[in-house]
């Protein structure tokens, strides 16, 4: 559960600094300027987090299935 948390909560952090620069009021360029750099990082974690479910599920299997002889 904790690890499914915490990627709810790192996903609504990017949405909240969004909302906070509206409330700021911040120029139009900082806001696309965030949007972009949120944006890739998003795409990095989301990917990271892909690549680390995919390795851990090959690795369970490969204990599971034992090595030719």
């Amino acid at each position: 559960a904790h690890c499914w948390y915490g990627r709810a909560v790192i996903i609504l952090a990017v949405i909240n600094g969004g909302l906070g620069l509206q409330l700021a009021r911040n120029t139009r360029g900082g806001e696309i300027a965030y949007g972009v750099v949120a944006g890739v990082a998003l795409l990095v974690y989301l990917g990271t987090t892909a690549y680390s479910l995919k390795t851990n599920k090959t690795q369970e299997k490969d204990k599971e299935e034992p090595r030719g002889v």
